[in-house]
């Protein structure tokens, strides 16, 4: 009668033959055989966040209380603290609704010759991500994904980073425009004019006495 179900073989393009130990809900369309979640990093992990969008180059940084800072803010300028939290939280729970295959990506290369550069530092690692130009997506961005472990990395860290850096590799994603949004944010986002202060109020008039009137003499 029926026995346990069978093992199945998979490889996908030019790659090893595996045997999946428990095969009967895998599609057989390999094109669904990756992890959609690209990244999750923690907001509070973030320590520094810098962005490159043609002309427009900042960074941001917490300082030793948490506080987001901008490097070279100038005097009249404040900082959005809701665009620069959207800023730290872009890598919280990054996903893609599409993998190009590699053909496809090879031809996309173009739309990233003015590509905005996103880079997260957290827990010992760098992050770099490459963002393409509109409107080759119109429904989102393509994204190209680097990880590398900093000089003061643990050796988990490193792990992490290899992992990370086998996962991307050659890899060309497509991410949804929200979740795009805040990797391609320019600097007149993340800051705005600060309001001058009033004027000061104007003093009293000084009250004229009236004149005295001059003695009459008979």
């Amino acid at each position: 009668m029926w026995g346990p179900p069978p093992g199945r073989f998979v490889r996908v393009d030019e790659g090893p033959v595996r045997l999946l130990k428990d095969g009967p809900g895998v599609p057989a369309d390999s094109a669904q055989w990756w992890d959609r979640q690209l990244l999750a990093v923690s907001p509070a992990e973030v320590r520094k966040v810098e962005v490159t969008a043609g002309e427009s180059a900042y960074a941001l940084e917490k300082d030793t209380n948490g506080v987001i800072q901008l490097a070279g803010i100038a005097a009249d300028e404040q900082l959005e603290s809701a665009a620069a939290e959207r800023l730290f939280a872009a890598l919280r729970a990054l996903t893609a609704d599409g993998l190009l295959p590699a053909a496809e990506a090879a031809n996309k290369e173009s739309d990233f010759a003015n590509a905005t550069r996103f880079q997260a530092t957290a827990n010992g690692l760098t992050y770099v991500l490459q963002v393409s130009e509109p409107p080759a997506e119109p429904d989102g961005r393509l994204v190209k994904i680097e990880a590398a472990a900093d000089t003061a990395a643990t050796p988990e860290q490193q792990a992490a980073a290899a992992a990370l850096t086998k996962k991307f590799a050659g890899r060309m994603f497509r991410v949804p425009s929200y979740l795009a949004e805040a990797l391609i944010m320019k600097r007149d986002a993340v800051v705005k004019k600060s309001e001058p202060p009033p004027p000061p109020p104007e003093a009293p008039a000084e009250a004229v006495p009236p004149p005295v009137p001059e003695a009459v003499t008979s």
